[in-house]
């Protein structure tokens, strides 16, 4: 009961930034950012890898970094498996340089407050205080997670549709062979 789902393709801990992060896009209402603080729990901030701002060798690097998650959410909205990947991206990385951590010790884990300040000297200010149970999805969250990055990708929604018909006959029922030819419809990746 203690499995953790990630509905944005990023790290566990850069779920909360991103969702906070989607809240306040709106409110930023196309003012200029001078400085965007991101708080978070020291031992999330301190993590390997979750600290860097950049530059990035790779697209794992960039996903990594919690400024990386935020800054492409601020520039873009919902971040996807292309955006995350354009880790040099010019729009996400003028963003990012505006971008400071803050570990502050009396943030928990899995919450996050984010400060915008703008040019016009105006402040954005929001906290959002998750636990484990928040990333807690029932099946049909999940399902609904999961076809949504099959639409990214091009697993068509039939391959869902057989892991989904196996998974509720469970446990007295459910052929394996209907997980196999779920798989069996993953489109070939590059380089496999």
């Amino acid at each position: 009961m203690n499995v953790f789902f990630k509905p944005y393709p990023v790290p566990a801990w850069n779920q909360t930034p991103v969702e906070l992060a989607l809240e306040m896009r709106g409110q930023i209402a196309g003012r200029s950012l001078r400085q965007v603080d991101v708080r978070m729990n020291p031992y999330e901030i301190n993590y390997p890898g979750k600290n860097s701002g950049g530059p990035f060798e790779n697209a794992t690097s960039a996903k990594l970094s919690i400024a990386f998650a935020v800054a492409t959410t601020l520039a873009h909205g919902v971040p996807t498996f292309d955006l995350l990947l354009d880790f040099r991206n010019e729009k996400t990385m003028r963003v990012l340089e505006k971008i400071r951590l803050v570990p502050d010790p009396a943030v928990p884990r899995l919450c996050c407050g984010i400060r915008i300040h703008c040019e016009d000297d105006s402040v954005i200010d929001s906290y959002l205080a998750k636990t484990g149970a928040d990333y807690s999805f029932d099946c049909d969250e999940v399902s609904r997670l999961v076809r949504g990055i099959g639409k990214e990708t091009g697993v068509p929604d039939v391959a869902y549709d057989r892991l989904d018909d196996f998974v509720r006959k469970l446990p007295h029922g459910g052929e394996i062979q209907a997980v196999i030819d779920s798989f069996a419809l993953m489109p070939k990746m590059i380089g496999a």
